[in-house]
């Protein structure tokens, strides 16, 4: 029983999902790309990211006076796949989580300057 209105789905997994999907995939490139950098860039795609992430979560579906307005009549429908997706969300936060704490850890730990080595003499 699915809308007319719904977009393309692939698995049953919208475009917005995919949008998440490819923003964290070039977030954690963006991470290995800056991660031997001694500026802060990569917690800087992190913030970006999450940003964008909540903002495209608050964007809503469907307009609410329409859907106020038609709420009398209609049948309501489950939502199959709202676990799976809600097991992929928390599976892709508690991941951002990890990462970010490997990372914030290594560029606390690897910013130590190098030291000149002695050199030996050939006898």
């Amino acid at each position: 029983m699915e809308g007319e209105d719904e977009g393309a789905r692939v698995l049953g997994l919208g475009v917005g999902l995919f949008i998440l999907i490819l923003l964290w995939f070039c977030t954690a490139a963006g991470l290995l790309l800056f991660s031997r950098l001694d500026s802060p860039q990569g917690l800087v795609y992190v913030v970006l990211a999450s940003i964008v992430t909540a903002v495209l979560l608050a964007i809503p579906r469907t307009d609410y006076k329409k859907a106020k307005e038609s709420e009398d009549d209609v049948v309501k429908v489950l939502d199959q796949m709202f676990i799976w997706r809600t097991i992929l969300l928390v599976l892709l936060a508690v991941s951002i989580l990890v990462v970010g704490g490997i990372t914030l850890v290594q560029y606390a730990l690897h910013s130590i300057q190098p030291a000149s080595i002695k050199t030996f003499r050939n006898r």
